[in-house]
């Protein structure tokens, strides 16, 4: 999933709108309100989305250690973590998994 669906679903999670109506604009004013105050406020959430593909284990290793040094980053949620290459040339997934 690219960031920008994952950023609409935490914008619609969030508001409580349809990303339908998210896609379209298609929203009263008092829904632009509500969207306008919920959105200041993630803008400022300490969240970092990556959706680099492709991304070995040990790239996303150093990018974890970069922003937990930069920003005190104490959590970090990988999805779809059987897309991730270990960088060497074996694919085993069992093999992959033991990196972690």
């Amino acid at each position: 999933m690219s960031s920008v669906q994952l950023i609409t679903r935490l914008i619609s999670s969030e508001t409580g709108l349809s990303s339908e109506k998210l896609r379209t604009g298609n929203l009263a004013d008092h829904e632009w309100k509500q969207l306008n105050v919920k959105v200041s406020s993630l803008e400022k959430a300490p969240l970092f989305i990556d959706d680099t593909p492709s991304l070995s284990i040990f790239d996303l290793r150093a990018k974890a250690r970069r922003l937990s040094s930069q920003y005190g980053i104490k959590l970090i949620v990988v999805d779809y973590l059987q897309l991730m290459t270990t960088g060497s040339s074996n694919k085993s997934g069992n093999r992959s998994k033991k990196y972690l």
